[in-house]
């Protein structure tokens, strides 16, 4: 017994260890995202100043599309990435402290609970552990097996999003830029399809002349993006009467998105076992050495 209570205590040390460098880790990311983003500041704006390049290249050639032909001040409205960009970095930056400071008070609770038998902080340490455990296999059992729950949360969030900020081509603004670039980088269009337009507050339905009739999908869902030089309603027919060769308005980017991330269930299946595996393992090694030895008291020869 007090072999197994002796090597149970080196093996929870070393466990711990190595959540000791990982949570170090992840809080010295943070501090650096958090009081050294005036360093990271000039590749942000390099990254600005390549996509302010990148859109005025795609207004240049899809012009006649409706997209606008941008002046200096209407550039400055993509400044707002920047601010944007800064404060994800901030939160993700607190987020990451946060993070790496529990990981490093949960540590040092299991590695003074191993070296020094405290019972307390051994039970504790156990209870926190197995928290994490239920919560991982939790998450981990709604992605696999109750997709609708998350479905749920997060297409009305996506659909409000497009609801009240799309533009189509004409839009420079953050959530324009973003379903463009999705819509076009992975052929959909959409949350769940095109429909999902329809409701959109201030989307163009006339991108080029009020002699042409609505367009019923967005530009970016055409299988093939309408000549730009010199468009005529037959080039556009992707966009007023949509059709399954010509258009990807059938198509969510919703559950192109989830398909993408389906082929790495085996990845992630294989990552929350283990990690299971390791957790059990390490509520019992707490339980066990709290109850065998946990007395308070560390003796010379320990």
């Amino acid at each position: 017994m007090d072999c197994i209570s002796k090597c149970g205590r080196i093996l929870l040390v070393v466990l711990n260890v190595i959540f000791l460098i990982i949570g170090l880790v992840i809080f010295a990311l943070g501090m650096v995202l958090k009081f050294g983003f005036e360093k990271i500041k000039p590749y942000l704006d390099d990254a600005l100043n390549t996509v302010k390049g990148g859109i005025s290249e795609i207004m240049k050639s899809s012009g006649n599309l409706g997209a606008p032909k941008l002046s200096d001040n209407e550039l400055k409205e993509i400044d707002e990435l920047v601010e944007i960009a800064e404060s994800i970095l901030k939160d993700v930056a607190l987020a990451l402290i946060i993070v790496g400071s529990v990981m490093l008070i949960i540590v040092l609770l299991g590695c003074c609970g191993a070296c020094y038998k405290i019972k307390i902080f051994l039970f504790l340490y156990s209870v926190i552990i197995f928290i994490l455990l239920v919560a991982m296999v939790t998450v981990a059992g709604l992605y696999l097996n109750k997709r609708e729950i998350i479905d749920d949360k997060v297409k009305p969030i996506l659909k409000t999003t497009i609801k009240d900020s799309y533009k189509g081509l004409q839009g420079i603004n953050f959530i324009s830029l973003a379903w463009n670039f999705a819509m076009q980088q992975f052929s959909c269009c959409g949350v769940d399809n095109s429909k999902d337009f329809e409701v959109c507050t201030n989307w163009k339905r006339k991108p080029i002349s009020q002699f042409f009739p609505n367009i019923n999908a967005p530009l970016v869902c055409c299988k093939k993006m309408p000549d730009a030089k010199n468009p005529g309603q037959n080039d556009l027919d992707c966009a007023i009467t949509p059709k399954s060769a010509t258009s990807n308005f059938e198509t969510g980017c919703y559950d192109v998105l989830w398909s993408y991330v389906e082929k790495y269930n085996k990845i992630v299946m294989t990552v929350v076992i283990l990690v299971s595996l390791i957790e059990a393992v390490i509520i019992f090694l707490g339980c066990w050495i709290a109850c065998k030895e946990g007395d308070g008291k560390v003796s010379p020869s320990d």
